[in-house]
């Protein structure tokens, strides 16, 4: 995937509804990803998988460059759908992106919240199955 040069624009909010969709039964869903497109977009997708009763864990995957912006110097971002690039200093950046990545990130638990659905943020350098593990045992702890 890295070396694909061109990247389609994806519609992430109509494939989540499409998946939500095809559930015929209450299911524990596990939405895995970094969730970078619109809350506005994502909280109708977490109503649809939860109307019929599912439980819903949305796993936040980020990079920790992702989280704090913490490279120094020039960077450029590369939007991998459209291709688009811009280059800027970091250090320029820092305190509006970290303001912005943390404003996000909190609309993105309210929603969760509003939702009745768990959220569990992951950086890259975690493990999944042993993230998933913990998740599970917690639950299991509530029951």
């Amino acid at each position: 995937l890295t070396q694909i040069t061109e990247h389609p624009s994806a519609d992430s909010p109509q494939a989540l509804h499409e998946v939500a969709s095809l559930i015929q039964r209450k299911s524990l869903v596990v939405l895995l990803g970094d969730f970078f497109f619109s809350v506005d977009e994502l909280t109708p997708c977490l109503h649809h998988f939860r109307q019929y009763g599912n439980d819903v864990l949305l796993m936040h995957v980020l990079d920790p460059i992702e989280q704090s912006l913490s490279v120094e110097g020039p960077i450029r971002f590369q939007d991998l759908e459209t291709g688009r690039e811009v280059v800027a200093q970091a250090q320029d950046l820092r305190g509006k992106y970290c303001e912005a990545i943390e404003q996000w990130q909190a609309d993105l638990q309210a929603a969760c919240r509003g939702h009745d659905v768990d959220y569990c943020l992951l950086n890259t350098t975690d493990s999944l199955d042993q993230a998933l593990a913990r998740y599970l045992a917690t639950r299991s702890e509530m029951y």
